[in-house]
Parts: structure tokens; C-alpha cells; sequence
């Protein structure tokens, strides 16, 4: 992690969007794209009545399309944006005391330098692995965690932030 990108994390509290991750983390998003582009071949099918589409009462096929479509963007941006996004952790502790805490966690360090730690979290029923990014401000803790290999995750860096909570404040006592 170079000074750049951890300035740019300080400042705005996520990763920057890179163009690599459109392949990398954004391609779930071709899911909806298909969807809503059956939908619009079946909306100008029915406008244009050439019937390329021959079903009778097509309508709530197209209905569910559109909203399945809309809604599965509308979610997958709101996670892919909620996985670059660094949380504050409620605990306060001091470089020695993250780097404890990610140890007891059984988590590998990747990478640390004085104000961040990088984690690997391994392969599990429930994910793939994660990347946990770990930046510390001032006292301040900001956690990060993505999936290394899934394209999102269901909330599954809310599950490793409280962990690595209870971790440090079992250190602390």
C-alpha cells in the first residue's frame, strides 16, 4: 500500500474506483444489464408487433424483467459500493494491539506498515476469502474487508468488523 492510496483512503474513506475492477469485482452487474435488455427486446417486440416473441399475455413477463432487473442493479451497486467503503471501529487501540488482534483472529498478514495492516482471511463454508485492510489515524481505526475471489458479498465484511471488534476489546481487558 503505497502513500497515495492511503492518503486517498484517509481523505474519502474508501478505496479509489479503479478500472480493473469493473473485471475483477463489477462483472455481477452483467446479471441485471441482461435483464433489463430482455426486457427492452420485449417492450420494442411489442411495440414494433413483429413478434419475434410469440407468447400471448407477455406483460408480466416483462413487468418481472424490468423489476427484477432494476432491483438486482440497484442491490448489486449498494454492495459493490458498501465493499470499498472503510467502517470506524468502536474500539480505540494502538498498532501492537491491531496486529495482536488480527493474530488471534487466525488471520495472515499480507502486508503492514506503521499505519495499516493488510489481512487475508481464509477460505471459508461461507466465503471465498476476504482481504481485510486495517488503517489506523490518529487512534482511529478504519476497517476494510472485499472478497478476494467473489464478485460481493452479503454483508459478510459487518461479520468480520465485529469479530475483529471482539478480538480487540478482549485484548484490551
Amino acid at each position: 500500500m503505497n502513500k497515495q492510496l492511503l492518503a486517498y483512503i484517509r481523505k474519502e474513506g474508501k478505496f479509489p474506483f479503479k478500472w480493473s475492477d469493473i473485471w475483477n469485482r463489477y462483472f455481477i452487474l452483467l446479471l441485471p444489464f441482461y435483464l433489463v435488455l430482455m426486457a427492452l427486446l420485449f417492450t420494442l417486440d411489442k411495440i414494433s408487433k413483429s413478434n419475434v416473441f410469440p407468447q400471448e399475455n407477455t406483460q408480466w413477463l416483462l413487468t418481472g424483467f424490468w423489476a427484477t432487473g432494476i432491483l438486482s442493479a440497484v442491490y448489486f451497486l449498494r454492495r459493490l459500493t458498501a465493499e470499498r467503503k472503510f467502517y470506524p471501529v468502536t474500539e480505540k487501540a494502538s498498532g501492537e494491539q491491531v496486529l495482536a488482534a488480527i493474530k488471534e483472529l487466525g488471520w495472515k498478514v499480507v502486508s503492514k506498515g506503521s499505519t495499516f495492516f493488510v489481512a487475508q482471511v481464509e477460505i471459508s463454508w461461507t466465503s471465498w476469502g476476504d482481504a481485510v485492510t486495517i488503517v489506523i489515524i490518529n487512534d482511529e481505526i478504519l476497517f476494510n474487508a472485499r472478497p478476494l475471489a467473489q464478485p460481493f458479498t452479503f454483508n459478510r465484511e459487518k461479520v468480520l468488523r465485529k469479530r475483529f471488534e471482539s478480538a480487540l476489546a478482549m485484548l484490551a481487558r
